[in-house]
């Protein structure tokens, strides 16, 4: 009798999840089992969600990524915040959407801008629908050919009154994962779960903080990407953080809609910004603010013009072919040992006056091939 109740105590210790509330943030103690060798993690949060910072060059390549998204009403709040950020700044922040793309989608990429396929898997309210409609729409013949991929939960999904805050980690974990290792040229991204307002008392965000306080405990020891939507609905533009009456973050009513927990027009455009943060890093910024491609012993290219470099392909001729490889390349810079550059005039970036230059050009046969522009026959170190 007494071993039994020994081991009953014991069994009980085992699963007790403890969390604690304070007014910096509630947290929960949520063991989980590394299963990948620790890396640097990147976290989106609060303190990023200035876009005006990042390198041009970044945003540039990211520019040139496709992107899974599975989300329902706030991905579509966040959406909607691309699509201003766009409008006010068309050349920094293009973008390119799709609802619900077939595979063949993500072999082409379109436009000039960042390429977002958009999925609404599973139902509100069930978590598990979601999980296992992401995970379907990854094995569809989207994983490996997507750049980036990821899946946010709603306001709706994991409750206090549901207190699946646990179940749903686990499981979500599980399938991240899974597709992880299953499909390793996609990088995919984590995402914590939307708040909501602290619009009474009876509103508490305790499993909502459960399940955003596991996501951030694994990334941070095992590594990986995180964009922390929790932490920047929290925090007012000052940085102040924004709690219910049980001390869990909450939704800051500046970012919200009246008497509601979807996203206004200034909470979508911040969370927009976050976004091209985690663009950006995932496409090689390492968040600073110089983006020295480059080190700065390299002297800075001095831009000449040789017409024979419009050939971009050297098939002989200018063509819409070489057009569009400049497209795919505005805005950003050739690296060393690129054979298909477009900087034409060579001045370290890919821009309006090769644009202007390769216009001028096209139909013109090119019977000798140009030479490389200097600064790509030298082999630089990258920044770590």
């Amino acid at each position: 009798m007494l071993l039994f109740f020994f081991l009953l105590v014991v069994g009980v210790t085992s699963l007790k999840i403890q969390d604690t509330n304070t007014t910096s943030r509630a947290s929960a103690a949520v063991l989980v089992s590394p299963t990948v060798s620790p890396m640097p993690a990147v976290i989106i949060n609060h303190n990023n969600v200035d876009a005006s910072v990042i390198p041009t060059i970044y945003l540039g390549m990211a520019q040139q990524k496709s992107v899974v998204f599975d989300h329902h009403s706030i991905g579509g709040n966040i959406m909607t915040g691309m699509t201003a950020l766009q409008s006010q700044s068309p050349n920094r922040y293009p973008v390119v959407s799709q609802f619900g793309p077939s595979s063949t989608w993500f072999t082409t990429h379109h436009g000039t801008g960042i390429n977002i396929g958009e999925f609404q898997d599973g139902d509100n309210y069930y978590p598990e629908t979601k999980i296992a409609g992401f995970d379907s729409t990854m094995r569809s013949g989207i994983g490996n050919v997507a750049n980036y991929a990821g899946m946010k939960f709603c306001f709706l999904d994991i409750y206090d009154d549901a207190a699946n805050g646990l179940s749903t980690w686990n499981s979500y974990r599980t399938m991240m994962l899974n597709l992880m290792a299953t499909y390793p040229n996609t990088k995919f991204y984590w995402v914590t779960d939307a708040l909501e307002q602290a619009l009474s008392s009876a509103y508490i965000n305790h499993e909502k903080s459960i399940f955003n306080n596991a996501v951030r405990q694994y990334v941070q020891a095992n590594g990986g990407v995180l964009f922390d939507l929790a932490d920047i609905e929290s925090h007012d533009p000052n940085g102040n953080l924004i709690t219910d009456s049980h001390g869990y973050e909450a939704l800051y009513s500046g970012y919200a809609q009246t008497q509601d927990h979807h996203l206004n027009g200034t909470g979508q455009v911040r969370v927009a910004q976050g976004m091209w943060w985690m663009f950006a890093r995932m496409s090689g910024w390492d968040g600073g603010s110089s983006p020295s491609p480059t080190p700065s012993s390299i002297p800075t290219p001095t831009p000449t013009i040789d017409i024979r470099r419009a050939d971009i392909d050297h098939s002989g001729t200018v063509t819409v072919q070489d057009f569009n490889l400049l497209r795919q390349q505005f805005g950003t810079a050739c690296t060393p040992g690129m054979t298909s550059c477009a900087d034409i005039d060579c001045s370290g970036i890919v821009n309006t006056a090769d644009q202007n230059v390769m216009r001028e050009q096209l139909g013109r046969p090119v019977q000798t091939q140009a030479p490389t522009c200097p600064y790509l026959i030298i082999t630089p170190t990258l920044r770590p």
